[in-house]
């Protein structure tokens, strides 16, 4: 409440970032702010919400009703966020690319520029933006993205101390928001404009030194203007070096390193130690990112990764959460995340239509239409006199053209990648610098990731391989399957049909289809399980090298699929025992035969020079 009050007195700021917020609990916080910004304001403050469906049209167009000489017609006018309303993300990992480019555009700036369609307008944004998100994915998001809102808050995990408070009585505990400001700020708030404080020369030095080396000077605005809008709540003409400690008290900036100031208040508290899926679980990310993506970065230097860099960025043990994931150069974040995506067959008969449900909008065509949400809209104008005379006497309901609604889904990937990893072959070489370059395939292309695991110890049965499907090489899961430590049994044969059976699924029932699949098998070849005790369940008398004839069989009937886009590649290190395995896999697969790095001549293909390799 007290950041809510900050940012109503100082327009500038442009919004603020809950991390670690149940969505469940957004709408109550947001209607905690609104009360605040209309006590401030005078006046009633809009409310407008943004998710995955938002479009550029519903952003920056509004459709009104207008009666002329008693005919009814709809104007289109500048959209809800070109006004003073407080926009409202219950999710920003999974807001919209519109709504992503909106909030870089007018989020605290100065000045805004609006051309679309029949709207042209230039005004000063003053429209208050109130975002929630995940620790985990704030780490993903774009740092361009993240720098719109430097005030933030911890608001904690979904799980915790404070769950059972939350549970009883919602965000504030049954408590009126109001009531938790001190008792002063009452009269500042809902009195007449109050004179700023003055910022003294000694605080304005000290912001920008808290600041650090952040790019830009949002941080360093944000504490001043925070530490003004203290000092003006608490009657204080003056605002010195002390505000501006307890503004970094408010806004959770990291304090290490840096000497405090003679006479500042206590330093601001480190985040809370996240538990349960809010804070466990490996970050992923490169080290800076390809530049020159979609104008995206920041003022820092920004490289590429090495092949041998990309999984350094999955480290085993979990980082404890903060509040400016964007300085950490190691999180994988997701590639041109303010670019739309390409497709191979763009339209609405490609792939970009033909993915999950994300939302409902606006219909463009009659393809894929949400007929419920069209009845609805429909509902809302059935009295419409220009309607009512259209419809007959026993027609109860008229469809327009404009009440027509059809469902927004998020694009599906195009290009997968099915990584079976052998988790008893780890030993005496680097899996995942070998790995790199596959994982680097996936993430510039945004394919999805179907991995298969055997011989871990932590598996549910030994003799069977278990899998997942990830929508991108960020999935944690995938960080995790990189540190499984290995087990006793190797049920190769069950894993390759596992993969056998993932491939069918993407080319043959998969909605979207598939451009190409890259099928990477990292296993040394020796697979002592069979198939058959794989499917019973029950382990049988010394199999001998049944189990590696059958995932040899299974290899072949993945081979002889030839009229799928399909990549294969056996990535095994050289072992002194059964060298030849690893060359008769990748010959029944029908791919290449590659070497972990420093251990290679070379990605050979498979057949006779393949088998001399191994």
């Amino acid at each position: 409440m007290r950041a809510f009050a900050c940012a109503a007195l100082e327009p500038g700021t442009g919004g603020l970032l809950l991390l670690g917020l149940d969505p469940a609990h957004a709408p109550a916080v947001a209607e905690a702010c609104a009360r605040v910004l209309e006590a401030v304001r005078g006046t009633p403050v809009p409310r407008l919400t943004l998710g995955a469906a938002d479009r550029d049209e519903d952003l920056w167009l509004r459709t009104r009703p207008q009666r002329s000489g008693g005919v009814l017609s709809f104007v289109r006018g500048p959209g809800p966020l070109t006004g003073d309303s407080l926009v409202l993300v219950p999710d920003l990992a999974r807001l919209s690319l519109a709504g992503m480019r909106a909030a870089v555009q007018t989020a605290g700036a100065d000045v805004a520029v609006v051309e679309h369609a029949v709207v042209s307008r230039t005004w000063r944004p003053r429209a208050l933006w109130l975002v929630c998100c995940g620790h985990e994915d704030a780490r993903r998001l774009s740092p361009h993205l993240l720098d719109r809102f430097p005030l933030r808050l911890h608001a904690g995990p979904p799980t915790g101390p404070g769950r059972r408070r939350t549970e009883s009585g919602g965000p504030f505990g049954g408590a009126d928001p109001m009531d938790l400001l001190p008792p002063g700020w009452h009269a500042v708030l809902t009195g007449p404009p109050a004179a700023r404080a003055a910022l003294t020369e000694e605080a304005v030095d000290f912001a920008v030194e808290r600041a650090g080396g952040a790019p830009g000077m949002r941080r360093a605005l944000c504490l001043a203007r925070t530490a003004r809008a203290l000092a003006t709540l608490d009657g204080d003409p003056v605002a010195g070096p002390e505000r501006i400690s307890e503004a970094l008290r408010l806004t959770g900036l990291p304090t290490s390193g840096l000497p405090p100031f003679a006479g500042a208040l206590p330093a601001t508290a480190g985040p809370p130690t996240a538990t349960g899926p809010a804070g466990t679980g490996p970050e992923g990310g490169p080290r800076g990112g390809p530049s020159g993506t979609g104008g995206e970065q920041t003022g820092r230097s920004v490289r590429e990764a090495a092949p041998g860099e990309l999984l350094d960025a999955f480290p085993a043990p979990a980082r404890p959460p903060t509040a400016y994931p964007e300085d950490d150069p190691d999180p994988l974040r997701a590639h041109a995340p303010l670019r739309p995506v390409w497709r191979h067959r763009p339209g609405p008969a490609g792939t970009a239509g033909r993915g999950p449900v994300v939302g409902i909008r606006a219909a463009t065509d009659l393809r894929d239409l949400a007929w419920v949400a069209t009845v609805v809209e429909a509902a809302k104008y059935r009295n419409v006199p220009g309607r009512r005379a259209a419809r007959g006497a026993g027609d109860p309901l008229t469809v327009a053209a404009t009440d027509l609604r059809g469902y927004a889904r998020a694009p599906e990937p195009e290009r997968l990648l099915v990584l079976l990893l052998d988790h008893t072959c780890r030993a005496g070489w680097d899996r995942r610098r070998a790995l790199a370059p596959y994982l680097q395939w996936a993430y510039a292309e945004r394919a999805g990731v179907c991995v298969v695991e055997t011989g871990h110890r932590d598996a549910v049965d030994e003799l069977r391989a278990e899998s997942f499907l990830a929508r991108g090489v960020l999935d944690p899961r995938v960080a995790a399957a990189l540190h499984r430590a290995p087990g006793r049994a190797t049920p190769l044969a069950h894993a390759l049909v596992q993969a056998d059976q993932a491939l069918l699924r993407a080319f043959r029932s998969r909605r979207a289809g598939l451009v190409e699949a890259w099928l990477v098998v990292a296993t040394d070849g020796r697979g002592n399980v069979p198939l058959t005790a794989s499917v019973v369940g029950r382990a049988g008398p010394p199999a001998g090298r049944q189990g590696v004839d059958d995932a040899l069989a299974a290899a072949r009937d993945i081979g002889a699929r030839e009229r799928m886009r399909l990549r294969r590649t056996v990535l095994a290190p050289r072992v002194t025992p059964y060298a030849g395995l690893p060359a008769e896999l990748a010959d029944a697969l029908g791919g290449v035969l590659d070497r972990p790095p420093g251990d290679r001549d070379g990605a050979q293909p498979a057949g006779e020079g393949a088998t001399r390799a191994g």
